[in-house]
């Protein structure tokens, strides 16, 4: 048996392992990252389920940290990657300064700590499109609204304002 702060250590030395053994640190192990890890689970004697029930214990289990699954496929140049997305994240913040795109930003990038984002259709969707649509939904001012949309709450629906946005061009006529 395993706590969280144990499994993700572990996580942590199968990763240096596997990079270690495939001399891969610098391109990673790309589609061959989950079948590596399961082997490490079954070498290590981890639980890896019952046969003869839909149980497979550890097997099929990622990082559960984006910072080190973007290490173990795409090696160093991927983790500079998704480091300089979060960073660029963090400008954003930086630029916007709006109380409540600053609290998802850090929510989000933290998640990255304990959760391997990339992995789920979820993650890429939150981890895509959430920050744009705050980021563009906050930046419109009422003035730059076309005139013939004069009902629009800017402050009840940031999201609409997005979309107001992508499609300017088609207001300038």
């Amino acid at each position: 048996y395993f706590n969280g702060l144990q499994f993700r250590l572990i996580q942590w030395r199968f990763v240096s392992e596997i990079l270690n053994e495939q001399h891969a640190w610098l391109t990673g192990v790309s589609a061959n990252a989950q079948p590596l890890l399961n082997k490490k689970y079954i070498n290590s004697g981890m639980y890896i389920g019952d046969s003869t029930t839909p149980d497979r214990g550890f097997i099929g289990y990622n990082t559960h940290a984006q910072f080190l699954e973007s290490l173990l496929q795409s090696g160093i140049a991927g983790l500079i990657v998704f480091i300089s997305t979060c960073f660029a994240l963090i400008f954003f913040v930086t630029r916007r300064k709006n109380r409540e795109f600053t609290f998802f930003v850090i929510l989000l990038v933290a998640y990255c700590f304990n959760e391997s984002v990339y992995e789920s259709q979820y993650g890429i969707i939150l981890f895509t499109f959430f920050p744009l649509f705050h980021y563009y939904g906050t930046a419109v001012k009422i003035k730059d609204l076309p005139a013939w949309y004069p009902e629009m709450n800017t402050k009840s629906n940031p999201y609409s304002i997005f979309i107001l946005r992508l499609n300017n061009h088609s207001f300038q006529k």
